[in-house]
């Protein structure tokens, strides 16, 4: 029934306009790149190990208009899928994760909050408006607790710490998200983890503002329609509903463009759009050596499933070495003592990630960090 109405709906609104390319554009804004101090302070307030990845990209997408048109809906019809992906999963915090900004402005400074996955008409929180980082004033940005998503890097632009895109709406319309028909449950992992997906697609469904949502900014008239946070290759295709300064309708689609329908290269170009995720940085540095990194030898670094550690030329016939692979928030996920030169681990059953391999004897200790692919 759903299907029937939704397309009806669409059918009735379609006859009264012809588009005026009223949408300028789509624009991807590189909100933040998690760096490894934020991977372990989350994973370790009450989250899972690895929820998180180091090198995670937050993306936020907003609609772009002409000044005076009002963006209505992202939609799904038949013909005119709207798709959502990633190579691996959608990462939301486990506190307070959900499937639009439905958390308070103080809650986004907690935690990492303000990474979490939705979708938006232009809320970026409860009461507070999102906006491109170079847009925002830089007055009374989010203060982060406990150090919290203080990553300068610069392939994410401006820090959030200096300018953090979120503007209070005090003075700016009230605006209610609605949704039909999409399962948005596959970016909301705030209650279970493995419920993280990797698609969102839908033939018949959309998210939209009734009566219609105008930019903070009359002129640039920018209105953010999504965050997403993942660490794989992200992409996206939307169809978008605005409404012009006459009240008639403009429908803007990727593909099967219909008579009512905008499609050209300019829009097109933007209306879908991938993203290669940041390549990892296969990090098998010695990171502390007391002696010379001759005398242990660990391999194959990234490692699957057996890790062997050879310490023959440490000469240690009296003493027992002891081994130690501790993760990156310090817990010891394995401890072995053993007096042979060449001991195999089986790391079949641990979680992938970051570790470290302590080494020692009475006399000798060494530290090298691994990965775990």
């Amino acid at each position: 029934m759903k299907k029937i109405v939704l397309s009806l709906s669409f059918s009735i609104l379609s006859v009264l306009c012809i588009a005026q390319n009223g949408l300028e554009k789509i624009i991807v804004e590189k909100y933040y790149i998690t760096n490894k101090a934020d991977s372990v302070k989350a994973d370790s307030v009450g989250g899972t190990i690895g929820t998180l990845p180091v090198g995670s990209v937050t993306y936020r997408l907003y609609v772009d208009m002409l000044p005076r048109y009002g963006l209505l809906d992202v939609y799904a019809v038949d013909n005119h899928e709207l798709r959502i992906e990633t190579s691996t999963s959608f990462y939301n915090n486990e506190d307070r994760g959900s499937i639009t900004p439905d958390y308070t402005f103080a809650q986004a400074k907690n935690n990492t909050v303000s990474l979490d996955s939705w979708i938006t008409v232009g809320l970026a929180c409860q009461d507070y408006f999102g906006i491109l980082k170079s847009k925002d004033n830089g007055v009374s940005p989010l203060k982060f607790t406990n150090g919290f998503l203080a990553n300068t890097d610069t392939a994410a632009g401006i820090p959030v710490t200096t300018q953090d895109g979120i503007f209070t709406t005090k003075n700016w319309q009230n605006t209610s998200i609605q949704y039909v028909g999409i399962d948005l449950s596959l970016i909301d992992a705030s209650n279970d983890v493995s419920a993280k997906g990797q698609v969102i697609s839908t033939n018949n469904g959309l998210w939209c503002s009734m009566g219609g949502t105008f930019g903070l900014d009359t002129v640039s008239n920018v209105i953010l329609i999504g965050q997403f946070t993942t660490n794989g290759d992200f992409s996206y295709k939307f169809n978008v509903c605005i409404q012009a300064p006459n009240d008639s309708l403009e429908y803007y689609v990727v593909d099967n463009p219909v008579v009512d329908e905008t499609h050209n290269e300019k829009i097109n170009s933007t209306l879908s759009g991938f993203y290669k995720a940041p390549q990892a940085k296969n990090d098998t540095t010695l990171i502390s050596n007391v002696v010379s990194n001759n005398l242990v030898s660990i391999y194959p670094n990234p490692v699957n499933d057996v890790l062997t550690i050879n310490t023959t030329s440490l000469q240690h016939t009296n003493s027992k070495i002891r081994i130690r692979i501790i993760d990156i928030i310090g817990k010891i996920v394995v401890e072995e003592q053993t007096n042979s030169s060449i001991e195999r681990i089986n790391m079949s059953s641990i979680l992938n990630g970051i570790y470290y391999v302590e080494v020692s004897s009475n006399t000798f200790k060494s530290t090298y960090k691994i990965i775990k692919k």
